[in-house]
């Protein structure tokens, strides 16, 4: 299924947001359960960014972000 030119740009921007802001970072939260501290370690690669879409690509995940990132998707 062919995607919109409104739904590419929208991908595109938050491909953007993701490539700036969260590839490669490691994000530590800190938060409580009851009286307990808890920590959560969340680290973002390539290959995460694709499941953050929801969407599938043939190719698998790392590829769908390299070929976002040269505007390729297929």
């Amino acid at each position: 299924m062919a995607i919109s030119k409104i739904d590419f740009d929208k991908l595109k921007k938050g491909f953007e947001l993701y490539d700036n802001y969260f590839k490669n970072y490691e994000y530590t939260y800190l938060y409580r359960v009851g009286n307990e501290d808890k920590t959560l370690v969340v680290r973002f690669s390539k290959a995460n960014f694709q499941h953050l879409t929801g969407l599938s690509y043939y190719r698998g995940p790392k590829k769908f972000y390299e070929d976002l990132a040269d505007n390729r998707i297929d």
